[in-house]
């Protein structure tokens, strides 16, 4: 059996998927691996296992974050949200409790090349937020961060993702209420002006002339939590049976898992 590369790991990342048959894997893991597979083992494990030790992107990040922290708490206390559409960003992992956090990945494959427009993004509509980064960024983060965001690193120890928080995040003070009501629906802001005919830009005007920040800041949290509850809870009813790589797939795609993985 010849060792499996970096290379060779990002091969297998990119061909797997939840919905691949156990067969398509075995048949990619042996050409790629160039070694056969022991069938008493489970193909999709082996994926896992490899991948979650050997190439640390972005994807094996957020499953460790979301184990050492989104699961400790039950969905009554805390939603977490992957991917989270802000402004012109993609936010990977936001959590709603009584407050809004956001988490950004840049992983040792990542630049900081477009932190600068993500976190601009973010504060406009989150009270919190952190960089998540290997210990080896540290340095360049903090020549480029500001005070008020915080900053977690991750090592590796017994082939195991360990984090440590390196600063706090400090409140942010750069909420914009008309940027937080315009990453909600309609739908959602008809449930305080009740008034299906007036457009989506109409109701934020409303709701922005009757309402203050504050007021405005726990209704897009509140929205927030009620729109993804659903699907952070069957992520994390099921969190035993989800093999980490297939998380965010199962948190947008809330469906039988044993059909997936047959």
């Amino acid at each position: 059996m010849k060792s499996i590369t970096l290379e060779d790991l990002r091969h297998l990342y990119n061909y797997y998927s939840p919905l691949k048959t156990n067969r398509q894997l075995i048949e990619a893991y042996t050409k790629i691996s160039q070694s056969n597979f022991d069938p008493s083992k489970d193909i999709r494990d082996t994926y896992n296992k490899l991948i979650q030790r050997g190439f640390l992107n972005e994807c094996v990040i957020k499953a460790a974050f979301i184990e050492t922290y989104g699961f400790k708490q039950s969905p009554s206390r805390i939603i977490a949200v992957f991917e989270l559409k802000t402004g012109s960003s993609r936010a990977d992992i936001c959590m709603f409790n009584n407050i809004s956090t956001v988490f950004e990945i840049k992983t040792e494959y990542d630049t900081f090349t477009r932190l600068d427009r993500q976190l601009s993004d973010y504060k406009k509509a989150y009270e919190y937020l952190n960089l998540i980064i290997p210990k080896s960024k540290l340095s360049d983060a903090l020549d480029i961060l500001d005070e008020e965001i915080g900053i977690i690193t991750y090592t590796t120890k017994n082939k195991r993702i360990f984090f440590e928080t390196h600063k706090e995040p400090v409140v942010n003070c750069h909420i914009e209420p008309s940027f937080q009501l315009e990453q909600l629906t309609k739908k959602q802001l008809e449930s305080i002006v009740n008034n299906p005919h007036l457009t989506k830009q109409e109701l934020i005007t409303i709701i922005r002339k009757t309402y203050n920040p504050t007021e405005i800041n726990r209704f897009f949290i509140e929205s927030m939590k009620s729109k993804y509850f659903s699907k952070w809870s069957y992520l994390y009813a099921n969190k035993r049976k989800i093999k980490p790589l297939d998380y965010q797939w199962f948190f947008k795609n809330n469906i039988s898992i044993e059909a997936v993985y047959s």
